[in-house]
């Protein structure tokens, strides 16, 4: 388990670290994946710090104005006896730190800061109050707006007309010459990359990506800080009625394991001491996002036609009465039944948190979520277990002399509001005496301690399992197609017609596969564990490794180190490079081929040539092994 709770870590290298590298009068850019502690690291790392070193002042800009409240919340607590934490920029602008002598954090909107509150001149206002103060700004989605050069916007932002000037990122730039900018993100735009030009008014010069390919999450960190991904389909919107097969299929997929869930759920209360005392929040919620009303229906429906085919597809299996529905616009939220979709009669919900609400409670029927693509909804519940895209999104600039881009910042930020841990499980309930199990491998060794050898242990893991995991079903677009590569981190990317391989671009991934997930358990020596992780399995292979090969009669340290053939490339070597040589052809072989099976007993070290001979004569060769870790023998 020590091992494991490194996995949650990542965070401190790919933040804290990156912060680093920040350097005052640039706009710096860090990137992590949603699940790595972005906001954490900031409330409890990044402004303790700021403060020790005299940062007086602090910007926090969330791009969600639904955010803003429980960010406010979130930074109130952590901050607690250190900093004064606000929403209101008055309150903010007449703050005085030398009668007070306590910082300040101003938590609003981007939009809310640039033009909103103060005359449409907050920008102006806020630079001109702070550039003599010291300060530090935290801007959360700095991928956000886009560009304002020509050719980049329209590889960003697919658009080519219109008086976009980039108020966001002059904002920004204004700021860094007077103090700390930081812009956080999961996709960094291409000039931020330093990739392209165009944003800050100076070509780019501004930027500082403070970010290393080395030190992106590995698979093994994300099966501890996020869900697993189950599918990512792709369908074709491209034929008649293509998008309306597509929200169909994710629906059918969706009630498959809406009501999987519920049956499993079912089958466990059965039994006296899991009734008793396990509150279980079996209510997965499914994101479906449209166009505008405008919508021409080739490349995106409108949303209100995306809502009609669910509702028709839905009402000759589920109460039309029943108000599963909700809709998030830039008028507000709503929920619905079925019959309210057909007769418009919506009732609004006044607030975010209240919506939130509904959405997280087992009791409440909404598991349906409706959203304009356009409307960026910052929703972080853990319950969201899948997606409907139903939008196209077009390829990269194309001709001579043109790159082909496939732009896929906004699908893999789609993506990332159905990424966080969810177990099923209410552990915050009184009942359960408030456990806070947040992370996978916590939740592992809940069901292990207190469920090892129980009759419904394999269907608890099973449930749970199911619960962390994520499926979405997207249109076979070029663009998903590269976020879909992307999102799994194998590498490849295509420019024009030239093709960069996998082996040549860092694999950055933003979710494991559910074949890695923590709950494939596995018994050894009678002992239930989690699948080893390969970080665990590199570095138990390094710790037993021997310094020969121990298979019997095996000469290779003689023919390889002592006295290598006259022929061969070692013959020509020093002594210690021979022994360096040789070290790498060593390796760890598990005796009983169950490579979950780390016990220094089930461990001998052989060379390649040995290890080969052993695996081929066993049939293990291929290291072929199903989900538990078990060799799979040939037919």
């Amino acid at each position: 388990m020590s091992n494991r709770r490194k996995l949650r870590r990542a965070g401190e290298r790919l933040i804290v670290k990156a912060f680093g590298r920040c350097t005052e009068g640039s706009v710096n850019i860090i990137s992590a994946p949603t699940g790595t502690g972005k906001t954490y690291n900031i409330q409890h790392s990044l402004i303790p710090s700021e403060i020790k070193i005299g940062k007086t002042h602090f910007l926090y800009l969330t791009v969600y104005t639904d955010s803003v409240a429980q960010e406010y919340y979130d930074f109130t607590q952590s901050l607690f006896g250190e900093a004064r934490v606000t929403k209101d920029l008055q309150e903010f602008l007449s703050w005085d730190y030398e009668e007070t002598r306590i910082p300040i954090v101003l938590i609003t909107t981007i939009q809310g800061a640039v033009n909103g509150g103060t005359d449409n001149n907050n920008n102006r206002i806020i630079v001109n109050y702070l550039k003599d103060l010291e300060f530090t700004v935290f801007w959360d989605e700095a991928h956000f707006g886009g560009s304002s050069n020509v050719i980049t916007r329209r590889l960003n932002l697919k658009q080519s007309s219109g008086n976009y000037n980039a108020s966001y990122y002059k904002f920004c730039e204004d700021l860094a010459k007077y103090g700390k900018v930081v812009g956080f993100t999961a996709t960094a735009l291409f000039e931020q990359l330093g990739l392209l030009d165009g944003i800050c008014l100076d070509q780019s010069k501004f930027y500082n990506f403070c970010s290393l390919d080395k030190e992106w999450v590995t698979l093994d960190e994300l099966t501890e800080l996020t869900s697993q991904y189950r599918k990512i389909v792709l369908y074709d919107s491209s034929v008649n009625n293509g998008f309306e097969a597509g929200i169909e299929d994710g629906l059918v997929d969706f009630l498959s394991v809406s009501d999987a869930l519920n049956v499993m759920m079912k089958s466990l209360m059965q039994y006296d001491d899991i009734y008793d005392a396990i509150v279980f929040s079996p209510k997965p919620v499914i994101l479906i996002n449209g166009g505008f009303a405008n919508s021409e229906g080739k490349t995106s429906l409108p949303l209100n036609k995306v809502i009609i085919i669910a509702a028709n597809f839905l009402k000759i299996r589920i109460d039309n009465d029943l108000k599963i529905f909700a809709k998030v616009t830039e008028n507000g939220y709503f929920i619905g039944s079925i019959n309210d979709v057909l007769n418009e009669t919506w009732d609004n919900i006044p607030t975010f948190t209240e919506f939130k609400r509904k959405l997280r409670d087992s009791n409440d029927p909404v598991q349906y979520v409706f959203h304009l693509e356009k409307f960026k909804v910052g929703l972080n519940i853990e319950n969201i277990t899948h997606e409907i895209h139903v939008r196209e999104r077009q390829e990269g600039m194309t001709g001579p002399g043109m790159l082909s881009i496939e732009v896929t910042v906004s699908p893999i930020q789609l993506f990332g509001r159905a990424v966080r841990t969810w177990f099923g499980i209410n552990f915050k309930s009184k009942k359960m005496l408030g456990k806070n199990i947040n992370f996978v491998s916590d939740a592992v060794n809940w069901l292990i301690e207190n469920y090892e050898g129980h009759p419904a242990f394999e269907k608890l893991r099973e449930y749970m399992k199911l619960c962390n995991t994520h499926s979405f079903f997207v249109p076979e677009s070029p663009v998903y197609r590269a976020a879909t590569t992307q999102w799994k981190g194998l590498g490849e990317k295509t420019f024009g017609d030239i093709v960069i391989s996998k082996n040549e671009v860092p694999e950055k991934p933003f979710a494991a596969d559910i074949e890695l997930s923590q709950f494939n358990i596995v018994e050894v020596n009678g002992k239930l564990i989690s699948v080893p992780s390969q970080q665990e399995r590199d570095l138990t292979h390094k710790q037993y490794r021997k310094d020969r090969c121990e298979r019997e009669g095996c000469a290779c340290y003689e023919n390889f180190v002592e006295n290598p053939p006259e022929t061969s490339l070692e013959h020509r070597l020093m002594w210690q490079e021979r022994i360096e040589n040789f070290e790498q052809q060593l390796e760890v072989h598990h005796k009983n081929n169950n490579r979950n099976d780390m016990n220094p007993e089930n461990l001998i070290t052989l060379c390649s040539n040995a290890h080969g001979s052993y695996s081929a004569h066993e049939n293990a060769g291929a290291n072929r092994y199903d989900e538990k870790g078990q060799l799979i023998t040939a037919k």
